[in-house]
């Protein structure tokens, strides 16, 4: 299935390049007729179907435009023998041969192919560098890398083990991309070099390295089956640097003397790719921005004096770049750092609602887990459980009290429970903040043993928002810095930033609380299996998705909150 997914991709990418569209008006020559009508045959193939590459051919578009612009049928058919060496090549098979015959009698076309074996990514031979590093650029290209606008960062698995992992700006893991060669797995060979050539060109430009000029070459070596990636760099040019600087952008109070001196950007500077995601991170982080961005090229009389350009959007009510960020503002960035790090907490998060003797609560659990229910206190205290809804690892829990049914249900090992939440600052709506939450369930990575992975994202401008959006004011207190607005209240520690207790107004006049308790989860737990324990699991193991869709159909939580 991998090396069929191959073929089709090497197909649609060389497409995508070599397409050829021609009116659809122009008359039909020989060859379009026959592309037409004729029949198709491949013979030879064992790594992939005929009907496969049959198929393929005739979605691929520049196979199209080669049926009106050839003008015999010998070289169409030829065309079509290229476009399948292309796509074995792509594929690793670096010997494979195609060749036609043509039945004009029955109009049909043979193509013959000889596959040869698959051939496997071997050594980068990088020559011609002076001041360029090989091992860093052979590095790049041989192993994963973040994602744009991530950045590494070194850790280790609970075996001890040291590791790298890629993070986004609010340090939460991404998954990291393939290397453009991965040594040992099959080759790969683009037949226009396309991927490659911008691989090895970011790779020289992260080092500082803007003018190289390079060539890249295939080498298969039949005797070891593998295809070595020769790079001959036959001028490195010069470290690029600091030229002029261009800053754009809305809303913003800094000014382009502002941006450059937090930036460190003087003329002459040494300047690397890298240096973009770098800059970027630290003016997001600043406080003052909603976006940012920071790109690099080489300049036209002096290639070496790289033209920077700075975009960003700034919140307009946070402090300049050249202030010094004052106490409350510096509190609110400490508690987004807090919030982002859930290992810090050592606490579970309560988020509950109620009105009169009904309730409703979700609890956050980075150890154990998620979970959501809600119910009545009696006069006595007792609590009577209406709906819960569990998510732990290896296993999810439902409950409903009406129907006395309960379900329990076990999920992948290789999975993982994932809890996201997001405050950002939004300048394209009305209401300058926006707070979107979801609970899934993702593959979960071998190094990682926790419960719930959560993934929390502040912006830190929206950060310092809250202390002056919908009418907020704020003082500091004894180290606790105490914020109220029209909706919501909440206390910080100014040192640490730990939220200490929120209360947000809900519709009507409902109230959310937010706190975080020791072994809140464990206690709610109890609770529900309390309440469950005598209810019929309705999960049936040999039809999972039926079972929970039956369960989930008579489901109706009549609170709102």
């Amino acid at each position: 299935m991998w090396i069929k997914l191959c073929f089709t991709v090497s197909v649609l990418i060389c497409a995508m390049v070599l397409g050829d569209f021609v009116n659809g008006d122009e008359c039909l020559d020989a060859s379009h007729q026959w592309a037409k009508t004729a029949h198709l045959t491949v013979v030879g193939s064992t790594a992939f179907s005929a009907e496969d590459i049959a198929k393929n051919l005739a979605n691929d578009f520049s196979v199209m435009g080669a049926s009106r612009n050839a003008l015999t049928v010998e070289e169409y058919a030829s065309y079509l023998c290229k476009r399948v060496v292309d796509g074995y090549r792509y594929a690793g098979f670096a010997e494979a041969k195609a060749s036609a015959s043509i039945n004009r009698k029955r109009q049909e076309i043979v193509i013959h192919v000889q596959e040869g074996r698959q051939f496997k990514c071997g050594e980068i031979r990088l020559t011609g560098c002076k001041l360029i590093s090989v091992e860093k650029v052979v590095n790049a290209l041989t192993e994963s890398s973040g994602p744009s606008g991530t950045r590494a960062q070194k850790t280790s698995t609970p075996q001890g083990k040291p590791i790298v992992r890629w993070v986004d700006q609010d340090e939460n893991e991404v998954l990291p991309k393939e290397p453009i060669w991965p040594l040992g797995t099959p080759a790969k060979m683009d037949c226009n070099l396309r991927d490659l050539t911008q691989a090895v060109r970011e790779a020289f430009e992260n080092l500082g390295f803007y003018n190289v000029d390079y060539s890249i070459e295939y080498v298969p070596d039949s005797d070891r089956g593998v295809v070595y990636l020769a790079i001959s760099v036959k001028e490195e040019g010069v470290l690029g640097q600091v030229g002029q600087v261009f800053v754009t952008g809305a809303s913003t109070k800094s000014s382009w003397n502002d941006v450059v001196q937090y930036l460190n950007l003087q003329r002459g500077r040494p300047f690397m790719g890298l240096d973009c995601n770098r800059l970027q991170h630290r003016l997001w982080q600043s406080g003052r921005f909603s976006e940012c961005s920071v790109s690099a090229r080489p300049g036209c009389d002096q290639p070496q004096a790289l033209m920077i350009g700075i975009e960003i959007a700034g919140y307009e009510k946070a402090p300049m770049l050249s202030e010094a960020m004052p106490p409350a503002e510096q509190a609110m960035l400490a508690l987004r750092r807090w919030l982002i790090c859930p290992e810090r907490w050592n606490m579970d998060l309560v988020l509950s609602s109620g009105k009169q003797a009904e309730i409703a609560e979700a609890v956050i659990s980075p150890s154990q887990g998620f979970l959501i229910w809600d119910g009545k206190v009696r006069k006595d205290g007792h609590i009577e459980i209406g709906h819960a809804a569990v998510l732990m690892p290896k296993e999810i829990q439902g409950y409903v009290a009406a129907s006395n049914k309960r379900l329990v249900a076990n999920t992948p090992d290789d999975h993982q429970l994932v809890v996201a939440l997001e405050l950002r600052l939004d300048g394209q709506t009305e209401l300058p903040l926006s707070l979107k939450f979801g609970v899934g369930i993702e593959p979960s990575k071998q190094d990682r043993k926790d419960a719930c992975q959560l993934k929390i994202s502040v912006d830190p401008a929206a950060a310092i928002a809250l202390l002056y959006e919908h009418g907020a004011k704020y003082r500091i207190d004894g180290g606790i810095l105490s914020v109220s607005s029209e909706d919501a209240k909440w206390r910080i520690e100014t040192a640490t930033g730990r939220l200490v207790d929120c209360v947000v107004s809900l519709r009507g006049d409902r109230l959310l609380r937010g706190t975080f308790q020791t072994g809140a989860f464990e206690n709610r737990i109890a609770l529900i299996k309390k309440a469950s324990n005598k209810a019929e699991n309705c999960f049936d193991p040999t039809s999972p998705a039926k079972s929970i869709m039956q369960f989930l159909y008579g489901v109706s939580w009549k609170t709102r909150y």
